[in-house]
């Protein structure tokens, strides 16, 4: 497949590159007088002598899906093919079509297909910790570190699915092939990464050959394959013409993809990016123009406001080829009657590939209860032949499992039984990692508040086990601190974990008066956990806390318990995640609970206890439009806030939740002895149908309304210790851990004045 920085562009060189522009502005090439060494027409009635007919189609990624619709014709008129040759996505079609599914059978598969699934959609590891998740959420840049250095990932992407997927789909082709003995000979092409060389790939397996073919360097990692990392043979090779003739081809019909994504001067001018893809552009047009005049017929399909990356758009772009193709009948009706002669018969096509059959099932990679369950999915299958129902059940299974980096299907002889072989290859251990949090928040309104939170620490795994884990982080700007933690296993489920926090927390307003709109919170702890995962999505913990807070600073305003300068703590907490992402999820839950009781007579502390629980859930009403409801509750368990018995204000509950309230409040509005606040949040996914490898971003639509009470007192009259907040805005997620969110709304406080204001978050605002 190509990037959106390697598609077929022959409509759009210009300026300078006066030589491109001349060659693009030509019509399709018509039928002409046979090249030196092209045979001429076949005698009518006379199929064995016909010339031998190559297939070539260009790479384009998603606009690849063009060339199913040229099939059509080709298919409908009987036009025969011998030779298919493809690069990228014309690999992948050009691949199936060879073993003989015809242009029905692939428009279904193409159409059928969830490309964004095949090829974007990420598996969580199976074995992955509620811990490992929740670090997700909060560092947005994570980096692998051994001795030499950091590293990182090859490719963006993943292409475990996607080979997947094509296993299924040439599971007829032996594991070991000859292309040349396939229905239709093929051959893909690819390109050696450390030498720039052309690779055509002839023989082996036929879903490795196609998977080599399309990996667009730095979406994919490249792909070893005898002995050599291969990338997408577009680079050197986007429509292989001259490699059709040199398989003994005598007519060549090339399928040519042009048009896709235009850049202006001003674009080109005003980002790099935008001149190294249209680098890469002009780079794979090169390879291609040279080639032209040596087919018998190119057809140009015009693919002009559509990207490599539109698979959601695949009907259309099918369309759009097969519509090119009937607005050239005639020429395709006069290249028929010359391959067969006038009146020459159809030439049939190879029949569809028939599942194989299974004497035996294997399966390599897989141990204990995981290897049994994956057998008992594909034993149906012995003694019958493979069943694509069956297969994409068993797959389906393991990629939940997210515990595989590759998971391949691969038919094989051994002696008299036919074997189907699953093989799995375990995803690596997590190793040591060097990462970055970053958040942001700030609320304009009559009054600016902000903070700025960069986030920086490292992670050491396997000091005493394989699952331990020694994180050490730090926090800058407005909330300077030093954290550490060593969290132990003990046994599969159990986990103890010692910690050390210094923090400083400030809240500062930028009023006329600064006079009890900013203060200062300093903290010290070091806390002993013990915990429980029942589920890798949902963590129980106990803990032991010691926490030294000298005050150099007080809320202003607050009813609280008398302050404590030293406070053991004992605590009990509950959380699950089950949300598809912790930045603007569509779907799923999350949840957590908490109680603490301060432990009195150690350092003047104190007998106090709290309770609060937060969470939401999301649920999708329509594909781009999900519903999200949140909460907030809390309580001290005080009937007046400053009994003996409440809280300290540093331990009061808090609505401090921007995704709930993002204009600013003061202290006794988020605060208090007994607060509640609920929220609920509209999403349209802006861009969900147009830009598969785009971020998603989503409009917003949100209200909330919350209390913060002092006492109970005020319960009967809670509406007058009420606020609330209506807004809309817009979104985007990079990531689990960073995303941008810009609302405007109105906010009515305890004042009851509505205030207008404006909010800005950025980078990890999914979790608390």
């Amino acid at each position: 497949m190509k990037h959106g920085a390697q598609r077929a562009s022959a409509g759009r060189a210009r300026g300078s590159h006066l030589l491109l522009a001349l060659l693009l502005s030509l019509p399709p090439l018509p039928l002409r007088a046979a090249p030196a060494g092209e045979a001429p027409a076949a005698p009518a009635g006379d199929p064995a002598s016909r010339p031998r007919v190559a297939l070539v189609l260009q790479g384009g990624g998603a606009m690849g899906l063009a060339h199913v619709g040229v099939l059509k014709l080709i298919d409908q008129l009987g036009i025969p093919v011998d030779i298919v040759v493809g690069t990228s996505m014309g690999s992948i079609v050009g691949g199936l079509y060879s073993i003989g599914y015809g242009a029905e059978e692939l428009e279904r598969l193409t159409l059928g297909a969830d490309w964004l699934e095949l090829f974007f959609a990420k598996s969580l590891p199976a074995d992955e910790k509620y811990w490992d998740r929740v670090d997700r959420s909060r560092y947005a840049i994570s980096l692998d570190f051994d001795r030499s250095g950091t590293k990182l990932s090859a490719g963006l992407l993943s292409d475990r699915r996607i080979l997947a997927y094509l296993d299924r789909l040439t599971l007829s082709v032996p594991a070991e092939a000859d292309f040349d003995s396939l229905p239709r000979r093929f051959r893909a092409v690819a390109t050696d990464i450390a030498t720039g060389e052309r690779v055509v790939l002839g023989r082996g397996s036929l879903a490795d050959a196609m998977r080599a073919s399309m990996g667009i360097p730095g979406v994919f990692a490249p792909y070893r394959l005898g002995g050599r990392y291969l990338v997408d043979g577009g680079l050197v090779d986007n429509l292989p013409i001259d490699l059709a003739r040199e398989l003994g081809a005598e007519i060549v019909i090339a399928v040519q993809l042009s048009g896709g994504e235009r850049f202006s001067e001003e674009e080109l001018g005003r980002s790099p990016l935008a001149s190294l893809t249209r680098s890469i552009d002009i780079m794979t047009d090169m390879n291609v123009l040279p080639q032209l005049p040596r087919a018998s017929y190119v057809l140009n399909v015009d693919l002009t406001g559509y990207t490599t990356a539109d698979f959601l758009r695949g009907a259309e772009i099918l369309a759009v080829g097969e519509r090119a193709a009937l607005e050239r009948r005639g020429d395709f009706e006069e290249l028929r009657s010359r391959i067969l002669g006038p009146g020459g018969a159809a030439a049939e096509a190879p029949p569809r590939p028939a599942p194989p059959r299974v004497d035996r099932v294997l399966v390599v990679g897989a141990e204990g209860k995981e290897e049994a369950k994956t057998l008992s999915l594909l034993l149906p299958l012995e003694g019958g032949l493979a069943d694509e129902a069956v297969l994409e059940e068993a797959v389906g299974y393991l990629e939940r499992r997210g515990a595989y980096s590759s998971i391949r299907l691969q038919s094989e002889e051994r002696g008299r039984q036919s074997l189907l072989v699953l093989r799995l290859q375990k995803s690596p251990p997590e190793r040591n990692a060097v990462r970055l949090g970053f958040a942001s928040e700030a609320s304009y309104t009559t009054s600016i508040g902000s903070r700025d939170i960069i986030a920086p620490g490292l992670v050491f795994r396997g000091l005493t086990s394989p699952g331990s884990k020694l994180t050490i982080d730090f926090s800058l700007n407005d909330q300077p601190g030093l954290g550490a933690a060593f969290l132990q296993p003990l046994g599969e489920r159990l986990f103890a974990e010692l910690s050390f926090l210094a923090s400083s927390s400030v809240d500062t307003y930028v009023t006329d008066d600064l006079e009890g709109r900013s203060f200062q919170i300093n903290r010290q702890s070091v806390a002993w956990r013990l915990g429980f995962t029942p589920f890798n999505w949902a963590e129980i913990a106990a803990s032991l806390r010691y926490d030294e807070i000298p005050h150099t600073g007080s809320y202003p305003d607050l009813p609280a318990g008398p302050d404590v300068e030293a406070a053991p703590i004992a605590s009990l907490s509950f959380e699950l995640s089950l949300l598809d992402s912790p930045i603007f999820p569509q779907k799923g839950v999350h949840a957590a609970a908490g109680y603490q009781q301060g432990i009195p007579g150690i350092g003047g502390s104190r007998a106090f206890r709290t309770f609060e629980t937060s969470g939401c859930l999301v649920s999708s009403i329509d594909v781009p439009l999900s519903l999200e409801l949140e909460w907030e509750y809390g309580t001290d368990f005080s009937e007046r806030g400053d009994d003996d018995d409440a809280a300290p204000a540093y331990y009061k509950p808090d609505l401090a939740n921007r995704r709930m309230f993002p204009g600013l409040m003061d202290a006794g509005e988020r605060m208090g002895g007994h607060v509640l606040g609920l929220s609920l949040l509209g999403k349209y996914q802006l861009n969900w149908s147009t830009r598969a490898l785009g971020l998603p971003a989503f409009a917003l639509l949100h209200g909330s309304a919350g209390t913060a009470l002092q006492d109970l007192a005020q319960a009967g009259s809670f509406k007058d210790y009420s606020h609330a907040t209506a807004d809309i805005g817009l979104g985007l997620r990079v990531n689990d851990a960073f995303g941008l969110m810009m609302r405007v709304g109105m906010a009515r406080g305890l004042d009851e004045v509505p205030k207008g204001f404006v909010a800005i978050d950025l980078g990890a605002f999914g979790m608390r």
